[in-house]
């Protein structure tokens, strides 16, 4: 399956920490843009080992919360 134009999905998480469950959302986020989806990640706060791994074509939302309840 791959995206058309316009087909956009998201993904919500709180920070790029490394941490196992933030490694399976990027390596998913990924996939699916390499699909042709157009993909965002907000995340409640944009840190962590991860974000360099992030490739220009995922689109970082920084939601800029102190806390993760403060995002939602």
């Amino acid at each position: 399956m791959t995206g058309s134009s316009g087909d956009q999905i998201a993904f919500f998480l709180p920070d790029l920490i490394g941490a196992g469950a933030q490694r399976v959302m990027l390596n998913l986020a990924k996939g699916v843009a390499a699909r042709g989806y157009a993909v965002d990640m907000v995340l409640a706060k944009a840190h962590g080992s991860y974000m360099g791994e992030v490739p220009d074509a995922i689109r970082i939302v920084d939601l800029g919360a102190p806390r993760l309840i403060a995002s939602v």
